[in-house]
């Protein structure tokens, strides 16, 4: 039976040494359908599901150096009943937790919730997994601070191209003056 079990860890371990970030859910009072709708969505967004005995994942996230700081309370509120492990290798952390918040927008009804999570050493409760799933994915992020950095950019643009268009203004009236009256022309 050990064996089995340090197979078991080798695995998670295996599958989880590029995980920066994950989410923890109870898939209590689902059912195997709705289960599979939740793993085809997370799929979809090149999210993985698995599930694995709260001992021996414990276990595998100590040894992978994930999930290890934080509250002990907090840690047995996460593996206190059956869960799974939402993760993803991309460097996007919060994909995981932005997939399971949509799937649970079009599925409000539906029993799984977030747990908790962890990024890097960091144990995540149910309100911080909640918080980084509200976050911008990293386009609208990058819009947004273009749109920060180009607003004061085109406001600056504009002063200067008016202050240019006055002093044209200014040297073209000066020019016109001059045509007109050739004899006030300083020497």
């Amino acid at each position: 039976m050990r064996k089995i079990k340090s197979l078991i860890i080798e695995e998670f371990i295996h599958r989880f040494e590029n995980v920066k970030s994950g989410v923890c859910i109870n898939y209590q009072g689902i059912s195997s359908e709705e289960l599979n709708q939740l793993r085809n969505h997370l799929k979809n967004k090149n999210v993985k599901m698995l599930v694995y005995k709260n001992t021996l994942a414990r276990i595998g996230l100590k040894k992978l150096n994930l999930g290890v700081e934080g509250e002990e309370a907090l840690e047995k509120e996460i593996f206190s009943s059956p869960t799974a492990f939402l993760y993803n290798e991309d460097p996007d952390p919060i994909a995981a937790a932005k997939a399971f918040e949509e799937w649970k927008k079009e599925n409000k009804d539906k029993p799984p919730a977030v747990k908790g999570g962890f990024h890097h050493q960091k144990l995540l409760s149910k309100e911080e997994v909640d918080q980084y799933a509200k976050i911008p994915d990293k386009p609208t992020l990058l819009s947004l601070l273009v749109g920060a950095v180009q607003g004061p950019l085109t406001s600056t643009v504009g002063a200067i191209d008016g202050l240019l268009r006055e002093l044209v203004g200014v040297v073209e009236a000066i020019h016109q003056k001059q045509k007109e009256n050739p004899a006030s022309t300083p020497s």
